[in-house]
């Protein structure tokens, strides 16, 4: 599974939206945001194949670097940088 997909298939439309309407990122193409979140991915691989390679790398840096904080060696490094380690107890944030 690259972190593209993964980034695509787990976040939600309207994370997903809000990212792709950056003036920095921006679709290529009209984009229809009323397709079921589920089969959302599809349609975005396509739009993000149309982009520019400095677009495209961007996306795809920024994918690897969000997947990488979703895993358990980001998530430590992520609770290590709290203020008070007790405000994730049990996956729950306080």
């Amino acid at each position: 599974m690259t972190a593209l997909s993964a980034l695509l298939r787990k976040t939600p439309s309207g994370a997903l939206r809000e990212y792709f309407d950056r003036p920095e990122i921006g679709l290529p193409m009209e984009f229809d945001w009323t397709v079921p979140e589920a089969q959302l991915s599809g349609p975005l691989l396509t739009a993000i194949e149309e982009m520019s390679r400095v677009q495209r790398d961007r996306v795809l840096n920024d994918a690897e670097r969000v997947t990488a904080l979703a895993d358990e060696p980001g998530q430590a490094a992520l609770y290590s940088t709290a203020r008070d380690c007790q405000c994730a107890v049990g996956g729950v944030w306080r």
